[in-house]
């Protein structure tokens, strides 16, 4: 779409580019996290187009890339 998603919400509704593309939902829900564990937050940078996924809990921090 040309556009890095900015929050969580973005990839489970439909997006609209300027030139009026539709994609998405991405995903149908963003799941739960582990019991006991953190949301999982969303941060990216638009410079480079590379956003992170991440929760943590039980002293353990995941992240995806």
């Amino acid at each position: 779409m040309g556009v890095v998603a900015t929050a969580l919400t973005q990839l489970t509704s439909q997006v609209i580019n300027g030139q009026n593309q539709v994609a998405g939902p991405f995903m149908s829900t963003v799941p739960a996290p582990p019991s006991g564990w953190t949301a999982y937050a969303l941060t990216s940078n638009t410079t480079t187009g590379v956003f992170t996924i991440s929760a943590n809990g039980d002293a353990t921090t995941v992240s995806l890339p």
